[in-house]
């Protein structure tokens, strides 16, 4: 799940790097096929200060990756 998480996340040479919102709702809809429900229910319930401690502690990267939202699928 974290590689999908980070692939969603970074720029690839034939697309660009899609945003959190894309992220989490393309792991949400492989809960219970690609993903095991109960490590995608632990993903969903990270809260919004983590992501933005994330971003605060790591800068470049969040550069890279533009801001992070937590938003509810």
């Amino acid at each position: 799940m974290a590689d999908t998480f980070d692939a969603i996340l970074s720029n690839r040479p034939y697309r660009s790097a899609g945003t959190h919102a894309d992220a989490v709702s393309e792991i949400y809809g492989g809960k219970g096929t690609q993903f095991d429900p109960e490590v995608v229910q632990a993903f969903m319930r990270v809260d919004q200060e983590v992501w933005n401690t994330v971003q605060e502690r790591y800068p470049d990267e969040a550069e890279k990756i533009g801001h992070l939202q937590m938003r509810a699928v």
